[in-house]
């Protein structure tokens, strides 16, 4: 979780609630554009759109490569868009 927040503030996306530690989970929420979720979708991200918000849950068997692919994915469209 902490490898996912540093990424997304080096990528200034907006993290949507409280994230520090002592109130922390294991879920994780930006702020969703129009068509984001689908687009992370169609990369094969798994990701849940609530309340109009992203919701990404890390666990062990996560990697920082899986991180590293919803921060990319999440730039791509919001550079394309």
């Amino acid at each position: 979780m902490d490898y996912l927040i540093e990424q997304l503030q080096e990528a200034q996306i907006s993290i949507v609630g409280d994230f520090y530690n002592e109130n922390r989970l294991g879920i994780l929420a930006i702020e969703s554009k129009e068509g984001l979720f689908q687009h992370l979708l169609s990369k094969r991200v798994e990701a849940s759109e609530r309340g109009g918000n992203i919701r990404i849950g890390v666990h062990y068997y996560n990697t920082e490569e899986d991180v590293d692919v919803f921060v990319k994915e999440v730039n791509n469209f919001t550079l394309s868009s």
